[in-house]
């Protein structure tokens, strides 16, 4: 923990303020210290704080990590991955084979299992669950989570061509005919309006029974095949995109638009009670937007006397002010993740003794457009690696994680986080280091001996948490040391989200956090063709390397390849590595059991059980 002063004296003249808080912290630390530790109110068992609204309540679409933790209490996948051991647990299947060439993986369901009507659990829901995730209809960035699987991306390839022709057809009018002939180029025709489109649906649903290794046998039987053997399919099956949906009741939800021939479900069934229906170990509660969510126990959930709960309130609170009086005043038991900056080291300068610190398996880091072009249709001056190398080398993470980010985070040298997995070391020493001479010898050969004519440069962020500071100082950082121009390009969260997947930015802030424990959840995401690769980097060998690692068996081997292929990644820096997440976790230890800390953010919480008692008087 740095006992210096919270900003970097460089910095604390860029966009005009000095300190970010002054006497309003003082005031507000000596309320928070003289507040009596009041009591939760009457209702839920144990009350947690998020910082923001969510995002997605369907799990094939979700990506945020607050949105996925919601979504591991509403539903069960067929394993579960415990985070504090990396130990796989049976969950909605009692038990798995997998056979001898690693392409076939058969999982037996409970047939305790129900979902919260009462229906029973079926095969038949995991395989519509997971083929609405194969489509590019619901537009879930992973998508390509479901290629393992054989024939999924071609099933993903042919609906696409399929929508493609449906549009050219509803342009021209459509063709008069009683049924589409077979194929893509059939798409369009026939019925109008809704119905042409669900005609479209049912070829693609053909296609998918004909083509892509998904079958029940029987109710109880999952059985999945595989393009190649993958080591980690089972973990990756512990992951939200490959939750189970109710097929009937997201079915009565669904409707198809006549424009587009696209299939989509009422985003209202995703927040009602009364009608969304779930597998896992609660059901929704009352919902109040951008203030509260409430889980109740599932009377249905198959291992409901295990659960050490009854009931849970998640608040939303987007002032980090407003989250630390609740929790001091013990309105809420836990806050996972509270903000870095002068207010996470106010916190730990205080000695607070609930709160403990983590280091995350994520990283902080900006997104370089790799494009030919900018957004403006201007030449991208970071089309040219040494244009980005030069950039990167001139950001001291040092000073960045001592004066700005307060949490003393780890300087980041690679994509991967070092010691967030057991037998993977990143190639740290490939990272660059800060080296403004080099920096600038790089970009004299890349035709800039004058680095101020680089320009049309900025960098795109949502003013939340430490977002904002951390792009004055690097914009800073870039004019101080190389004489680069950098404007700030703010937007609210969503607008800048969109804004980075549709690659309209130059540099973009982005983070990233594990979602299983391989170091694929990291390096796939960089590939050429990949959802989430915003970069428009590519790389023939990095590619490969990916590629080849996926089908090899040998772990010593799989493990060089992915060390590889992170070894260009850092070389051509599509990305600024700045510092891997230290988390703050607000939670009272002698209160508290079942919140096992780990590097990840997840947590099970069925399994934490709050005692309340020690706070009476």
């Amino acid at each position: 923990m740095a006992a210096t002063p919270a900003k970097w004296p460089g910095y604390m003249g860029v966009g005009g303020g000095g300190t970010l808080g002054g006497m309003r912290w003082v005031l507000i630390f000596c309320c928070l210290w003289i507040a009596a530790c009041g009591r939760v109110e009457p209702g839920a068992d144990f009350v947690f704080i998020t910082e923001a609204p969510h995002n997605r309540r369907d799990p094939q679409k979700m990506s945020y990590m607050h949105d996925i933790r919601l979504a591991h209490n509403l539903f069960e996948t067929l394993v579960n991955l415990d985070f504090s051991d990396m130990t796989l647990e049976a969950a909605g299947a009692a038990r798995w084979e997998v056979s001898e060439d690693g392409l076939s993986y058969t999982f037996h369901l409970r047939p305790e299992a129900r979902w919260s009507n009462g229906d029973p659990v079926t095969a038949h829901d995991y395989i519509y669950a997971w083929r609405r995730a194969m489509t590019p209809d619901l537009a879930t960035p992973y998508a390509d989570l479901m290629f393992y699987v054989r024939g999924a991306k071609a099933f993903f390839e042919f609906r696409v061509e399929q929508l493609k022709a449906y549009a050219r057809n509803v342009e021209r009018g459509g063709r008069p005919v009683n049924r589409p002939p077979p194929g893509p180029e059939g798409a369009g025709a026939g019925e109008s309006g809704e119905g042409r489109a669900r005609l479209v649906w049912e070829l693609a649903l053909d296609e998918f029974d004909r083509h892509v290794g998904l079958r029940a046998a029987g109710d109880l039987t999952l059985v999945v095949e595989l393009e190649h053997p993958t080591p980690y399919f089972l973990q990756l099956v512990a992951f939200a995109t490959f939750m189970p949906v109710h097929a009937a009741s997201v079915e009565a939800n669904t409707h198809f638009d006549p424009n587009t021939g696209q299939w989509e479900v009422d985003n209202a069934y995703w927040h009602r009670r009364d009608q969304l229906i779930t597998n896992g170990p609660y059901v929704l509660g009352d919902v109040k937007f951008r203030q509260h969510t409430d889980l109740l126990a599932s009377p249905t959930y198959w291992n409901r006397a295990a659960s050490r709960n009854r009931s849970i309130r998640e608040l939303i609170v987007e002032s980090p002010n407003t989250a630390l009086l609740l929790f001091e005043r013990g309105q809420a038991d836990f806050w996972p993740g509270a903000p870095g900056g002068q207010f996470g080291e106010t916190l730990l300068k205080q000695k607070h003794g609930n709160v403990h610190t983590v280091t995350m398996a994520g990283t902080y880091f900006y997104n370089y457009n790799c494009a030919d072009k900018l957004p403006d249709g201007r030449d991208n001056p970071l089309k040219d690696a040494r244009v980005r190398c030069a950039l990167s080398m001139a950001i001291d993470r040092e000073a960045l994680t001592r004066f700005v980010t307060g949490l003393g985070e780890p300087a980041a040298y690679s994509f991967i986080p070092p010691g967030a997995l057991p037998n993977y070391e990143p190639p740290v020493e490939a990272g660059v280091r800060f080296d403004p001479v080099a920096a600038r010898k790089l970009l004299a050969e890349a035709g800039y001996p004058d680095p101020s004519r680089i320009t049309g440069l900025s960098i795109l962020y949502a003013p939340v948490s430490i977002h904002e500071d951390v792009a004055q100082a690097v914009a800073h950082m870039w004019q101080e040391h190389l004489g680069v121009p950098v404007a700030l390009e703010k937007l609210d969260p969503k607008a800048a989200a969109q804004k980075q997947l549709d690659r309209q930015y130059v540099i973009s802030r982005s983070g990233w956090f594990g979602d299983y424990p391989d170091p694929n959840t990291w390096l796939e995401m960089r590939t050429t063709d990949a959802p989430n690769n915003t970069t428009s980097w590519s790389n023939v060998e990095y590619d490969r390397l990916i590629r080849d690692s996926m089908s090899e068996l040998d772990p010593r081997k799989r493990m060089q390849m992915l060390r590889d292929a992170e070894t260009i990644l850092l070389r051509e820096q599509p990305m600024a590595m700045l510092f891997h997440y230290v988390f703050l976790n607000l939670y009272r230890e002698d209160q508290i059991t079942g919140l096992d800390s780990n590097a990840w953010g997840r947590w099970r919480m069925e399994k934490v059980k709050v005692n309340r008692d020690s706070n009476d008087e």
